[in-house]
């Protein structure tokens, strides 16, 4: 039987109970559009995806059937009303505030992962297609979601909660919250309130993942307009970092 959602955008949320990737089924979508167009919010949403992937070349999200949330959802840039390269964090914002809603306490991992207890429940993946955002999420919600070789990193829901909602009851209560998170104005103080690691320093490279750059330190100190972290250290006082990956969190001081 096919899942009832509701959702508060006008696209179509279309299901399938197994796909190599929901991002593959968006960017067919945007490549070839269904008869009477894309609407706003339209959602592919799959029971299980063979081809799931993170957002750095070669990592995979894995999953076995009914154990996660997996999802691509298409915004029209014209929609929003943050920058397109702030939009993850929007995307993060609204999965920490439905985590919230069930009793968790989740922190926003920059760039784009959900942590609980300093473990990954939920992963994010944006990609741009002509004037849409395609936005893949994956939660975890079953404790076999969280492969054998990710045990200590990755973490589901139902190891905080007597009972984890059903995929389509989470998808719907997230759906709700991006919503209203894409119209907020204080978007950076709420990111920055759940933010994973504020004031610790961390060596991140900057750039697009597997790129030849430079390791930088620093302490994070907060989120800019367009989504950039904010770092600062002895040697170069402030800086910004638009796109990266953090290689090691060093503590508090």
């Amino acid at each position: 039987m096919k899942p009832t959602v509701q959702s508060p955008f006008p696209g179509s949320i279309i299901y399938h109970k197994v796909t190599t990737s929901t991002m593959d089924l968006a960017r067919s979508a945007v490549l070839e559009p269904p008869e009477g167009g894309l609407r706003n919010g339209a959602v592919f949403w799959a029971g299980h995806q063979t081809g799931g992937r993170g957002r750095v070349e070669g990592r995979r999200w894995s999953s076995r059937p009914g154990e996660s949330l997996l999802f691509t959802i298409l915004i029209a840039g014209d929609a929003l009303g943050c920058p397109v390269s702030a939009f993850p964090l929007i995307m993060g914002l609204a999965a920490a505030l439905t985590l919230e809603d069930l009793g968790l306490r989740p922190e926003i991992k920059w760039p784009n992962d959900i942590i609980l207890s300093h473990r990954k429940a939920a992963g994010i993946l944006c990609e741009t297609r002509g004037p849409w955002l395609c936005a893949g999420m994956g939660f975890n919600l079953g404790r076999s979601a969280v492969p054998p070789e990710l045990a200590g990193k990755g973490v589901s829901l139902d190891e905080f909660l007597s009972g984890a909602p059903l995929p389509g009851e989470l998808l719907e209560r997230f759906l709700h919250r991006l919503h209203k998170s894409l119209a907020l104005e204080n978007w950076r103080e709420m990111v920055e309130q759940r933010l994973y690691r504020r004031g610790a320093v961390i060596t991140v490279v900057p750039g697009l993942p597997g790129s030849d750059l430079t390791e930088r330190s620093g302490r994070v100190m907060g989120v800019g307009s367009r989504g950039e972290l904010l770092l600062h250290n002895c040697e170069d006082g402030a800086f910004s970092v638009f796109s990266g990956e953090v290689l090691t969190w060093e503590g508090y001081s």
